[in-house]
């Protein structure tokens, strides 16, 4: 009897197709892009190292009450103390996370005074927001190779790195897809998509990609985020990051239950955007979201 529950797959299937404001019915830890800083070299070196190199960040007092709400395993994360002035707060560090994506929404976005305007088509002098809710899982210590699974997150990520993550997930479904029509075949199953297997989504290497982005006097320096994509992608490697039936189960019901959420950036919100301008910004065609 396969370990693929196939009703389950065809539900994920699509599961990161993006939708659009809603509130999510259900908790999850929040993870935004970071972008590493040249003058925090100093750290490379530390458990923090992600501040200089880039990675994710979420504040840990919330994230610790998530976790004790529905006892989940400490994270096993460097803790940096971020922002300044009088919003400072300590915040879980790391270059790369373990997800599995299971439903998505995608938006252009500008603020304009206290509320944003929002759109789901680009508008002039507006930036790209993605938000991602997937299953995490992690690694409990340094010298274990197993990945435990640990709970829903959503990740949030703006501006141009959007491209750089979205490029990632594209590599990762094009990437396995041999594989997984293999395992499908043997398994008897019809299709086995590439979001129940963890992604590594992060920064990787010892050198730092600082990248200077944007046009005129509006530009920034991002550490684009990337996923991991093995040299030899294998039935043995997809199957140490299944995240297995149970996950599978948990990841159906997010998605089901998300749908006013992923639906909710799909209409332009707060107020109407100004007209598009004849030239948008330079993205990758491929930048669609597969699931």
């Amino acid at each position: 009897m396969s370990k693929y529950d196939q009703d389950a797959l065809n539900e994920l299937e699509n599961g990161v197709a993006p939708g659009g404001e809603g509130n999510l019915p259900f908790d999850v830890a929040i993870w935004r892009a970071l972008n590493g800083q040249s003058a925090l070299k100093s750290l490379s070196a530390t458990p923090v190292n992600a501040v200089y190199f880039g990675g994710w960040a979420t504040g840990k007092t919330e994230t610790d009450e998530y976790a004790q709400s529905s006892g989940k395993a400490p994270l096993p994360f460097g803790v940096h103390e971020m922002g300044e002035l009088d919003k400072v707060y300590d915040a879980y560090v790391t270059r790369e996370l373990f997800v599995a994506p299971i439903v998505s929404r995608v938006s252009w976005v500008k603020k304009t005074g206290a509320m944003p305007v929002r759109s789901p088509e680009y508008f002039e002098g507006s930036s790209r927001h993605f938000q991602c809710v997937g299953f995490m899982g992690i690694r409990s210590t340094a010298e274990t190779t197993e990945i435990e699974p640990w709970g829903l997150v959503m990740l949030t990520v703006k501006g141009m790195q959007v491209t750089h993550v979205l490029d990632g997930i594209n590599k990762w479904n094009s990437s396995t897809a041999p594989v997984r029509r293999k395992i499908a075949a043997s398994e008897g199953v019809s299709n086995i998509p590439a979001w129940v297997f963890y992604m590594k989504m992060g920064t990787f290497g010892q050198t730092p990609n600082f990248l200077k982005v944007g046009k005129g006097n509006n530009t920034s320096i991002i550490t684009p985020i990337s996923t991991y994509i093995p040299q030899q992608i294998t039935d043995e490697l997809l199957d140490k990051l299944y995240v297995g039936e149970g996950v599978t189960a948990v990841m159906v019901d997010a998605k089901k239950s998300a749908a006013d959420w992923a639906a909710g950036w799909d209409k332009a919100s707060r107020s109407a955007p100004a007209p598009a301008s004849d030239e948008e910004p330079s993205f990758n065609e491929t930048d669609e979201i597969p699931f």
